[in-house]
């Protein structure tokens, strides 16, 4: 669904035909200042600890450092993991870049946006800065709103799919596990 060197995606939904364009990742996402994050903030409620780690959610805390600019685009600088993020969350510091729109983007679907980058990352390389590699790298846009949001949902479906999945392979792993436990002497 993302354009092709021509400027047109080979697959697309019906009715729309704008031109796609490139842009670097830089023009379009900026990183969030430390301002816009409250420190050694205590909530009434457990929140998820997000960090660059390839598990989603490292665990579950009350107090911590809370992102409130939503929603945001995570990227693990050591590790190249892309996490979108829409409600509140405390973020382990190190080497985490917080992203959002830029200002000339500001009315583009940010969810988009992150799965344009998903499928243009850069690949990990060793522990070091990948960053200045992704601020560099061209991602294809639409600049049809309608165009836009109907592929972020389109791709949030499917990792909904995935998620149920993947909870449903897990119980069946645990399933089989107490069999095994309970049906050998």
């Amino acid at each position: 669904m993302f354009a092709n060197e021509k400027g047109y995606p080979q697959i697309r939904f019906k009715g729309f035909n704008d031109e796609w364009v490139l842009k670097q990742v830089q023009e379009v996402l900026t990183t969030i200042k430390s301002l816009k994050i409250k420190k050694n903030f205590e909530s009434n409620t457990k929140l998820p600890l997000i960090s660059q780690k390839k598990d989603f959610i490292d665990s579950y805390i009350k107090k911590g450092n809370l992102v409130e600019q939503l929603p945001i685009i995570l990227f693990g600088d050591h590790t190249t993991i892309l996490k979108y993020l829409d409600k509140y969350f405390f973020v382990a510091d190190d080497g985490i870049k917080l992203l959002e729109l830029s200002n000339s983007f500001k009315n583009f679907n940010l969810k988009f946006i992150y799965y344009s980058v998903l499928l243009n990352n850069v690949s990990q390389s060793g522990y070091k800065r990948h960053f200045l590699m992704l601020k560099n790298v061209f991602i294809s846009l639409t600049n049809n709103i309608n165009e836009q949001t109907k592929i972020a949902h389109f791709f949030t479906i499917i990792d909904r799919k995935i998620e149920l999945i993947k909870e449903q392979l897990s119980l069946l792993t645990k399933q089989k596990q107490y069999y095994l436990n309970n049906m050998f002497i």
